[in-house]
């Protein structure tokens, strides 16, 4: 008797036979942990163009892992340009950009060499000050064990807005 069996069979098999053992997800850092996170929104502006650069600072906890998204007025401000560190796998998505929105997003199995999340440069389309809309949303921040940073280890953003003369 032959039987023929689809050629994707012995594929699907082997995955499954390759598959590493699923392990329970590590807990979160407790209130024992030490460490902060002190997010910041850096505005650099002149007449015509705003430099924004989004870090995360912290001080002994060891950052490996973010996500999150920026949020301005795109009535005053339109993207002209973006960058991301390359360090890790840093990835900065402006598709919603014309709506006033940067999602962002990084992960490395070791601690962020810089603490620069991502850096932007608005044209102004309207005067620029510190009243601007402009606003982190963090979804989540982890280390590089995989463990979530609870939100009491996380500052609320702070913005500082200097003007000066941009290039």
């Amino acid at each position: 008797m032959n039987r023929s069996y689809p050629l994707w069979l012995p594929l699907v098999a082997c995955v499954l036979a390759c598959q590493a053992p699923t392990e329970p997800p590590p807990e979160p850092l407790s209130a024992a942990d030490t460490g902060e996170v002190h997010p910041m929104v850096v505005v650099e502006y002149d007449d015509d163009q705003t430099r924004v650069t989004v870090r995360f600072d912290t001080e002994t906890l060891e950052l490996g892992a973010y996500q999150g998204t920026f949020n301005f007025d795109a009535k005053v401000l339109t993207l002209v340009d973006f960058s991301v560190p390359v360090d890790g796998y840093r990835l900065a998505n402006t598709l919603e950009a014309a709506n006033g929105q940067i999602r962002f997003a990084g992960f490395s199995t070791k601690t962020f060499e810089s603490p620069v999340v991502l850096t932007l440069v608005f044209k102004n389309l309207a005067a620029v000050g510190p009243e601007t809309l402009l606003s982190v949303d963090i979804d989540v921040l982890g280390n590089p064990q995989s463990q979530a940073v609870p939100s009491a280890m996380i500052h609320a953003p702070v913005r500082q807005f200097a003007r000066v003369v941009l290039p």
